[in-house]
């Protein structure tokens, strides 16, 4: 496990920067109780927290929303991987990717 978040690490410090905000909604098969909230909400701030702030875990609707940082430098595709990866050993699968580009005006 350590060396999964070593490796995790060493690819977002590593990336190439980009100095645009996304914000991101994605559907979470499997989430079906609070506790289920809680253990997405910890794998995603554990495991991805120089990538992306999550804004909003909804379970009614199934979604989680985050909040791309700056300097990603992630295209749609790599996005989805890293979030695969993040919940790799769960139940938890995150399938429909949006993203929106943030206006700089609002930076």
């Amino acid at each position: 496990m350590k060396l999964y978040k070593a490796l995790i690490l060493f690819v977002l410090f590593f990336t190439n920067l980009s100095s645009e905000i996304f914000e991101v909604t994605v559907q979470v098969d499997g989430m079906v109780c609070t506790a289920c909230v809680s253990t997405i909400k910890r794998s995603l701030l554990d495991k991805v927290p120089e990538l992306a702030e999550v804004k909003k875990i909804d379970l009614r609707t199934g979604t989680v929303e985050l909040t791309l940082k700056k300097g990603n430098g992630l295209s749609k595709d790599q996005l989805q991987e890293k979030l695969d990866e993040a919940m790799e050993k769960s139940t938890y699968k995150f399938r429909d990717l949006q993203i929106e580009k943030e206006s700089e005006d609002e930076e």
